[in-house]
C-alpha cells in the first residue's frame, strides 16, 4: 500500500545554482572510524574507495543493512539524499537537504527510510523545496519545511511521526492526499 502527498508551490529554484556544478558523490557509511560520528571520514567511503564525510548539497549517504541502531553525534547533517536500512537510525541536531546539482537540471533531496526508522530530535529542512521523504519504517521528527515544495510518500508500513508541518507557499495551497499520521499523535500543518 503505498500513500503519497504532494506539495506545489510557486517556483523552482532559479538561477541559485550554477552548471557545471561538481558531479555527485555516493558516500556508503562502513563505520570504520569513531562510533556513532557523522563527520569521522573513516566511517563513509566513497565510490572511489577514498574515505570522505558526505556533508555537501553534492553528497548521498547510505546507510545499508546489518550496522544496527545507531545514534549520530555531531552538527545538523547537510547533504542531497541519506537513504537508510534497517536497523533503526537517531539524528540529534536534524537534517538539511539541498538541491543536487547535476547536469542537466537540479534534482531536489531527502530521506528514504528503511525498515528500522529514523528519528530526527530537530527538523528536517528542505530550503530550497523539491524535497521529498519516503518511509517503509517509523520517520519520526520533530518538524519539516519545504521552502516551496515537496513530496512524502510511504510504503507499506512506513509511518510518519512529525509534529509539525511548515509550507511556506506563498499563498498558494498545498495539496494533501491521504497520509497515514501515528494514533494519538498531535500534528500542526501550517
Amino acid at each position: 500500500m503505498r500513500h503519497v502527498v504532494a506539495l506545489a508551490g510557486v517556483a523552482l529554484l532559479a538561477g541559485a545554482l550554477s552548471a557545471g556544478a561538481a558531479p555527485v558523490t555516493n558516500c556508503h557509511w562502513t563505520g570504520g572510524g569513531m562510533a556513532g560520528n557523522w563527520f569521522d571520514a573513516n566511517n563513509w567511503t566513497n565510490e572511489a574507495g577514498v574515505n570522505m564525510v558526505p556533508d555537501n548539497r553534492n553528497c548521498r549517504a547510505f546507510i545499508g543493512n546489518g550496522f544496527g541502531a545507531m545514534t549520530f553525534t555531531g552538527a545538523v547533517a547537510i547533504v542531497n539524499r541519506i537513504q537508510t536500512g534497517d536497523g533503526k537510525i537517531t539524528f540529534p541536531a536534524g537534517l538539511e537537504f539541498w538541491y543536487e546539482t547535476v547536469t542537466g537540471g537540479n534534482q531536489g533531496g531527502g530521506i528514504t527510510v528503511g525498515t528500522g526508522g529514523a528519528e530526527v530530535n530537530g527538523n528536517i529542512v528542505h530550503p530550497h523545496g523539491g524535497g521529498f521523504m519516503d518511509a517503509s519504517g517509523l520517520l519520526k521528527a520533530a518538524g519539516v519545511a519545504w521552502g516551496n515544495w515537496g513530496f512524502l510518500a510511504q510504503n507499506g508500513a512506513g509511518v510518519f511521526e512529525i509534529t509539525t508541518f511548515n509550507f511556506p507557499l506563498a499563498g498558494n495551497p498545498a495539496i494533501i492526499g491521504a497520509l497515514k499520521f501515528t494514533n494519538g499523535t498531535p500534528t500542526s500543518i501550517s
